[in-house]
């Protein structure tokens, strides 16, 4: 299967990045999470049909298979009405970098100051 290799190559050149960038002591805080229109929804969110950023008023974007899709942007950071004033994707830093034959994970924290959760993004191969 293409993926399988797809998903390992992206995993391991995506460690050795991690790695390198922690020896370097760079900053991986998150900025943003982008989305690339699909072209049913480029019309109504991106009419130039470019990529942008999700936060957390966004509506609920998902990827993934047909029957098993999960949204892009965390649940748990949507602004609600039961949470109005969710973390920011800003205060989560990457800390893990992880791959499967099937899947990427990276793996997020808070600050302490911030609450110290920690996030997973799983991305599978497609």
């Amino acid at each position: 299967m293409p993926e399988t290799r797809e998903c390992i190559c992206c995993g391991v050149i995506t460690e050795e990045w991690f790695e390198h960038v922690c020896k370097k002591g760079h900053d991986l805080h998150l900025k943003a999470i982008w989305i690339d229109p699909t072209e049913t929804e480029a019309p109504i969110h991106s009419p130039q049909g470019y990529a942008f950023t999700l936060d957390n008023t966004s509506p609920p974007f998902c990827r993934g298979n047909a029957n098993h899709q999960k949204p892009l942007f965390p649940p748990t950071l949507e602004k609600t009405e039961g949470r109005p004033d969710p973390p920011l994707i800003r205060s989560y830093a990457l800390i893990t970098v992880e791959h499967s034959p099937r899947a990427l994970i990276l793996g997020f924290q808070q600050s302490d100051e911030d609450g110290g959760r920690t996030l997973f993004l799983k991305r599978p191969a497609t």
